[in-house]
């Protein structure tokens, strides 16, 4: 069996501890509620004695709300600790060894890490990077993101000195595959952050052409108590959206486009 160094035991262990320092009522028995698993299994699974198959690993990806690097990395872990095969697991092994090689993979942001990043541009530049025509020069970002020059310098040096980004061979490459904060916690940065994406989405609404954007309402009579299942659904979705058409490893990536779900009550609340 793997020990506590195994990925996915660190991330539940770490998720846990996070829901406790955030709860202090919050127990393992309550995690493991959550996660609709029974807290021997749980407890068996952190302690290292016991397996998981790669169809619990899922499921566990989906109640966590985990991002398609966490749940890759997770899965990975799992593969190469607990597969049926010798072959399997050095398989497993040898893809996970590879994966993180390429880059620390995920950075999940505190609430006052992504303070001084709650600008929209800071994960649009982060992105750019990632395109292959990426020109590297202060001059091609402000272009390209139809921003001032000086605004893009300070962002720039911000999210170097952040750690976020490094110059290699006069090139910006980022530290981390992907970036994710905590989506269950309030914060005022995340909320300007969401602010300023509707505020830039409205502009796309009318300045794209209809070919280039996609907006989709929907408003309904609804079950206020099925409302965290339905959060769950959305997460789910927009992993699956990241893994069809984010793939990491992807050279073909020409553009930056931003993907936005708002799911919010439009009656007033009965008291």
């Amino acid at each position: 069996m793997e020990t506590k160094q195994s990925y996915h035991i660190n991330y539940l262990n770490s998720e846990l501890g996070r829901r406790i320092k955030k709860n202090p009522h919050y127990s393992l028995r309550s995690f493991a509620r959550d996660l609709s698993i029974t807290s021997s299994w749980l407890s068996e699974v952190l302690n290292g004695k016991k397996g998981m198959s790669i169809e619990k690993a899922q499921s566990l990806c989906y109640d966590m709300g985990l991002s398609s690097v966490e749940s890759k990395l997770f899965q990975l872990s799992v593969r190469a600790a607990h597969a049926r095969s010798d072959k399997d697991r050095a398989a497993a092994r040898e893809e996970l060894k590879k994966f993180k090689a390429g880059k620390s993979s995920l950075q999940r942001m505190s609430n006052d890490d992504f303070q001084p990043l709650s600008e929209w541009y800071y994960l649009a530049l982060l992105e750019l990077t990632e395109l292959p025509e990426c020109q590297h020069t202060e001059e091609w970002f402000a272009k390209k993101l139809q921003l001032p020059l000086r605004l893009v310098s300070s962002a720039l040096k911000l999210l170097v000195d952040k750690g976020h980004l490094h110059l290699e061979d006069g090139a910006y490459i980022a530290t981390h595959a992907e970036s994710s904060t905590l989506f269950d916690v309030p914060s005022e940065a995340i909320k300007n952050y969401h602010r300023q994406v509707m505020t830039v989405a409205s502009k796309a609404l009318q300045e794209q052409p209809v070919q280039q954007r996609d907006f989709l309402n929907m408003t309904l009579a609804f079950e206020a108590d099925r409302a965290e299942e339905a959060q769950k659904v959305l997460r789910k979705f927009q992993q699956d959206f990241a893994r069809q058409f984010y793939p990491q490893d992807s050279n073909n990536k020409n553009s930056i486009y931003q993907l936005s779900i708002q799911f919010f009550r439009l009656d007033k609340k009965g008291d």
